[in-house]
């Protein structure tokens, strides 16, 4: 398998972008423990760019190659780890330019192989931009149909929505590309009570700030300020 995902990444297109293709190898320990490491795995540069986008590039390569020790069973994971996030909940994300204290681009996407009506995780391709970008659905879009060819999954684009009503707590996916009447819909759907009644959905960032999701650009925005897989909203 490790050759067809070598394979699917050295023909990665990177278009006019300086970036990086890296492969997060995933390892199961026994007991729910498990890793994920770079170590020894294929990767794939552009050759677009400044020396200066070169250089930056390859010093974020060689940092990860530290993220190589055990994560026992529900510990959390370090939510800067992108690629660690990816493979603990099995979703796709991505660091946009809109993100927090983000200098570099990224999007992860976990990889799988299809046995029957099971997957079988085998790591998380990581996508890093020297320039952070809008989004990274085109990009996405390419390494899944890449993927595909091979008989390998990923995991969707999406961000994992925690919803609040009355005390009552809710997760369900939510794709990166969906709008107002998605969310909406997959809220009354969780919360049957809310078909017949007047409601506003409030992002919360887990800290002090609250903002009312009231149309598509709320809703975008929201989506690409997080730095988190998980998005928390409240419901009234």
């Amino acid at each position: 398998m490790q050759s067809y995902i070598e394979n699917a990444i050295k023909r990665f297109d990177f278009g006019e972008q300086s970036g990086v293709v890296l492969f997060w190898k995933y390892t199961a320990l026994g007991h729910g423990w498990w890793t994920l490491t770079v170590k020894d795995q294929p990767f794939w540069s552009s050759k677009k760019g400044s020396t200066k986008d070169h250089k930056a590039l390859e010093r974020y390569r060689k940092r990860n190659l530290r993220y190589d020790y055990p994560i026992r069973p529900g510990n959390k994971v370090d939510q800067e780890w992108l690629a660690g996030l990816a493979a603990r909940i099995g979703v796709s994300d991505q660091r946009t330019f809109q993100a927090k204290n983000q200098f570099l681009g990224q999007l992860v996407v976990p990889v799988s192989l299809n046995e029957g009506a099971h997957q079988i995780l085998l790591g998380v391709i990581q996508l890093v931009t020297a320039e952070p970008k809008e989004n990274y659905v085109e990009e996405f879009i390419q390494i899944r149909n890449l993927l595909n060819e091979k008989n390998l999954a990923t995991g969707p684009l999406a961000k994992m929505i925690k919803a609040s009503y009355l005390g009552e707590t809710v997760k369900f996916q939510l794709p990166i590309s969906s709008g107002i009447p998605y969310l909406r819909e997959r809220v009354t759907e969780r919360f049957k009570i809310l078909r017949q009644k007047a409601f506003r959905i409030i992002y919360n960032d887990g800290k002090s700030s609250f903002l009312v999701i009231s149309n598509e650009g709320d809703l975008h925005r929201c989506i690409a300020s997080s730095g988190s897989p998980t998005i928390g909203m409240l419901i009234e």
